[in-house]
């Protein structure tokens, strides 16, 4: 009954016995599938998998700690005794981290990718934060050394006090380990440009206002209008915060009193026009600008990482398609891509090359197969990175099947994912659009042949 349909099915047990069956045969499936793709430990070469374990824990979670403890390290010591000599040994002892991450860094990824990889700009404003906080610490010993002091000079003061104010700079770099937080970040700098122009329309109708108030208001009974100025400054209050008089009073009510349903009428469309809809209209210019800006630079931040995640999808692909024998790679190509390691000094180049070389071995994946990749960590990490989206693996093997065979090759696969990447964007709708109705002339242009 384990192995047999027609067998369970016409085997007189009862249903629920059968049910029974079904779901015990569905675990052995699964079990039997875990199994035959998981690593089988047949080869002796380990994939390079980036960062992981201690080394991502160190280059993640330990320079944001850093930052936070020097962050509350610079408020207190400007609240107690900020030439205490522990402050400057505390500010050594968070500069020697920088340097040493720095160092790090360099030694572990290179010149090149520090300074001209995708994190180049990251990386260069730590590089310059590193050089101040040398050159803040070199200036404030030297003047300990020299028995000037901190205090002797109004240059001395200044130049200490700027210093330590720069020092603000790296609360900066908690930007680069919170994505949320820097796309607040990036999403207030693109905003900017609309809030200016909405600044100035608010101040122009505003001035507007202030100048003719000023003309029909100022007496000595209402000295909030007695000049442009601070008419204009009240009836910014009246709009925004609270609509008083110099003592107290409210202003609107005094108005009314004076000049009766014309001042209501008028007053309550500046109001709702400023309040309402002037402001909710900003609110709304300032949302879609805010979203068109961050979906461009999503699109940037993927065709500039493009080359990046192409090799980090397909190191994963090769990984776990080289670590078990279920896979049904060639021994001879198996070792024929482990022997080109020695040969590439550039780790994009071997990958490819590896890539290139397995997908001439005509390996197919099934659907079993493909849902337990979805399985593995690190390659579910990589997808993420890529901003991929995993959540249904079974509907994700159904859209990269695009000749419905049921099997996937190794660049069907590759291709389908490169092309999941990121938001869907308006360049690839007209392309379907433009490929479907090339379709329909191709298709016209058949029927109108066989009629004839």
């Amino acid at each position: 009954m384990l192995v047999n349909d027609e067998r369970l099915l016409m085997d007189p047990t009862p249903g629920h016995i059968q049910r029974d069956v079904v779901k015990l045969r569905e675990a052995l499936d699964l079990e039997n599938s875990q199994a035959l793709y998981a690593d089988d430990g047949h080869l002796d070469h380990k994939f390079h998998v980036g960062p992981t374990g201690r080394t991502a824990l160190f280059f993640d979670v330990v320079p944001m700690t850093i930052i936070v403890l020097n962050s509350l390290t610079i408020g207190l010591s400007t609240d107690h005794d900020p030439d205490a000599p522990g402050w400057q040994i505390l500010e050594s002892f968070f500069l020697a981290f920088y340097i040493g991450e720095c160092v790090a860094k360099l030694k572990m990824f290179g010149p090149r990718w520090y300074f001209r990889g995708l994190d180049a700009n990251w990386n260069i404003f730590d590089f310059l934060c590193i050089l101040l906080g040398i050159f803040d610490l070199s200036v404030y010993w030297y003047l300990q050394s020299s028995g000037q002091g901190a205090n002797d000079s109004l240059d001395s003061i200044m130049l200490v006090k700027n210093l330590r104010m720069a020092r603000l700079a790296r609360m900066v770099r908690s930007l680069r380990f919170a994505s949320e937080l820097r796309r607040i970040f990036h999403g207030i700098i693109s905003g900017t440009k609309v809030l200016l122009w909405a600044m100035l329309l608010l101040a122009i109708l505003i001035y507007v206002c202030g100048i003719l108030a000023r003309n029909i208001l100022a007496n000595e009974e209402f000295p909030e209008f007695s000049s442009v100025d601070a008419a204009m400054f009240t009836i910014f209050r009246c709009v925004t915060d609270g609509c008083s008089a110099y003592n107290g009073t409210p202003v609107a009510e005094y108005l009314r009193m004076e000049y009766g349903p014309f001042f209501v009428i008028w007053y309550i469309i500046i109001y709702l026009g400023i309040s309402m809809l002037l402001f909710n209209l900003i609110m709304a210019v300032f949302i879609e600008n805010v979203m068109s800006n961050q979906m461009q630079r999503k699109l940037r931040e993927l065709e500039a990482s493009q080359n990046t995640t192409e090799v980090s999808i397909k190191e994963q692909i090769l990984r776990i398609v080289l670590q078990t024998s279920a896979f049904g790679v060639p021994p001879e190509k198996e070792q024929e891509i482990l022997e080109l390691i020695p040969s590439f000094d550039s780790k994009a180049a071997l990958v490819r090359t590896q890539f290139s070389i397995l997908e001439g071995c005509g390996i197919v994946l099934s659907r079993t197969a493909f849902r337990e990749m979805f399985h593995d960590r690190l390659l579910l990490r990589a997808l993420h990175d890529a901003d991929i989206e995993t959540a249904n693996s079974a509907s994700l093997f159904d859209a990269l099947d695009s000749d419905m065979s049921g099997w996937l090759t190794v660049q069907e696969l590759y291709f389908g994912l490169m092309r999941l990447r990121g938001p869907v964007c308006k360049s690839e709708i007209v392309s379907m659009r433009l490929k479907l109705r090339n379709i329909t002339e191709i298709l016209n242009r058949q029927r109108k042949s066989l009629s004839s």
